[in-house]
């Protein structure tokens, strides 16, 4: 069970999107202030799943929308290398990640990139 405002994604966890997000840090310090962390995902179908249910909740999202997930230059903040890379992203050690519709990542400055929200995920 999810605590408010946290809700439960099917296949993701218990999550939470907030918009206005600047960068990746502030984001990660706004998750963890609520128990939380920043997502991380385990696959590429993991990706999928969680965007399965932003575009059902807001069907624009599929329109540009940018979320910050969990990356710091080629690893998840879980310590784990990323491996989801599509071809041409090239990570460095000062960028961090977005995902955007239908569930691709990609590199961006950590502060200089202004995704629409970033997405925090709390352990049930």
């Amino acid at each position: 069970v999810c605590r408010n405002p946290f809700v439960i994604v099917a296949d993701v966890g218990c999550i939470l999107i907030f918009p206005g997000s600047s960068s990746m840090n502030s984001s990660r310090t706004h998750c963890r202030a609520l128990g939380s962390d920043i997502f991380v995902a385990n696959d590429l179908q993991h990706i999928s799943n969680l965007w399965s249910y932003i575009v059902a909740e807001n069907p624009s999202a599929n329109s540009g929308y940018a979320y910050w997930v969990g990356i710091y230059g080629d690893k998840w903040t879980n310590g784990r290398t990323i491996t989801e890379w599509p071809t041409g992203e090239t990570p460095g050690s000062n960028t961090c990640g977005v995902t955007r519709y239908p569930g691709q990542i990609e590199v961006h400055p950590c502060v200089v990139f202004s995704p629409k929200a970033a997405i925090c995920v709390r352990n049930i």
